[in-house]
């Protein structure tokens, strides 16, 4: 499975492809709300044959800004699931950069997540969320 996004112009698209062992079977779109204007998977872990985890960000507007939101989804090995993932309390922007998955119900995702603590002044913090198979958890990475 390899996963990346499209840059189209008007919108930025998920897309994956599935390689059978000996060709890729093509490349196609991510499920995509249609007031998203974002949809980048960065990472995907594929812990069983037809079952992945990818995560990212996808951004829709929010007060005329364009905020990063944590991005998950679930393949059963004919269509992609979006799943919700919690923010951390007063994160502006937030991101999973990277998952490992070990079963498809016991992954682990790290990102990052940016607060403001003044005009133009962020903070940054380390994101960790654990999936369980229903839901994702977040755990505090310090």
């Amino acid at each position: 499975m390899a996963i990346g996004t499209w840059f189209t112009g008007a919108a930025d698209l998920g897309y994956y492809g599935v390689w059978n062992g000996r060709v890729w079977k093509g490349a196609r779109v991510l499920p995509q709300p249609s007031s998203m204007v974002v949809s980048s998977p960065l990472a995907v872990s594929c812990p069983a044959p037809g079952e992945c985890v990818a995560v990212g960000y996808f951004r829709v507007p929010v007060k005329g800004q364009y905020p990063n939101q944590p991005l998950a989804e679930f393949y059963n090995g004919k269509s992609w699931k979006r799943l919700s993932v919690p923010v951390p309390a007063g994160a502006e922007d937030t991101d999973l950069n990277a998952v490992s998955c070990l079963s498809p119900a016991w992954c682990v995702a790290v990102g990052e997540a940016l607060s403001s603590i003044g005009p133009s002044t962020f903070s940054s913090a380390a994101v960790t969320a654990f999936w369980n198979g229903r839901s994702w958890k977040l755990v505090s990475a310090s």
